[in-house]
């Protein structure tokens, strides 16, 4: 029976072909959510973060003021002689947190408007479909992919338009011819289906869990916020600020 009058051989390999473009579709779904779950949460970080750690320390600064109000309120004018025993929660501070300023400086984003987003976001995908190390049989083949994805993600994470560009002249991979009997091949292929469909429903899984994120969640309100013409971080932002208000307020009690 000659090759192309193959039904049985045709189908499977057929198969393969749609379970591999189902897989990059997937892989691509994957990787725009987190793309853009990265973008949102540097923009939470740039609008929100510093109003968060400001309400850290704050709220720690009035427990450390409740609990010297309850030292003088139990030693007195005594509360600060050498022979008053130092509070645990200080000490345990003093010897365990390493102080603020040695946090590593948050990673900041690129400023590039969004054609200039959604350009780079093309390029990714398509990078992604053809370097993508899942699509790939052959461990050397896996090996090879798996070198050229690490180069596009790095390239997209710095919104490096000349090194997806130069990316995209990149080679494809060239296998090495083999001699496979049919029934080797069959058994190949059928293996093969076996292990897209499970590859399928972990990237499935994975993608439902991302999705269905609170972080995820937010960022979908935030974006639909947007469309309807209001601003809910800004509404964040306010509540943060107000919660700040408050709890100077409180802490002033103390002083």
């Amino acid at each position: 029976m000659s090759e192309a009058s193959d039904y049985e051989l045709q189908t499977l390999r057929n198969e393969v072909s749609v379970r591999q473009e189902k897989v990059a579709q997937l892989e691509l779904e994957f990787f725009d959510t987190r793309a853009d779950l990265t973008v949102f949460e540097r923009e939470m970080e740039d609008r929100l973060g510093l109003l968060k750690r400001q309400i850290k320390r704050l709220e720690d600064k009035l427990e450390s003021a409740k609990r010297q109000a309850a030292r003088r309120a139990q030693w007195g004018d005594r509360v600060d002689s050498p022979d008053i025993p130092e509070d645990v929660v200080d000490q345990f501070r003093k010897t365990w947190r390493r102080h603020e300023s040695d946090a590593s400086p948050p990673i900041l984003e690129k400023k590039i408007d969004e054609a200039t987003k959604e350009e780079l976001k093309t390029l990714y995908r398509s990078l992604a479909k053809r370097f993508h190390p899942d699509l790939a049989i052959d461990p050397e083949e896996k090996a090879w992919r798996e070198e050229r994805m690490a180069e596009v993600n790095a390239a997209y994470a710095e919104m490096d338009r000349i090194a997806l560009e130069a990316l995209v002249g990149k080679s494809d991979w060239s296998p090495k011819p083999s001699v496979r009997s049919r029934d080797e091949e069959v058994a190949e292929l059928r293996a093969e289906i076996r292990r897209l469909d499970k590859l399928i429903d972990d990237l499935e899984r994975k993608l439902r869990e991302l999705i269905n994120s609170d972080t995820v969640k937010l960022m979908l309100e935030v974006s639909s916020a947007r469309r309807a013409g209001w601003d809910l971080l800004g509404k964040m932002e306010n509540d943060l600020l107000a919660q700040i208000s408050a709890l100077q307020h409180e802490l002033s009690i103390y002083s």
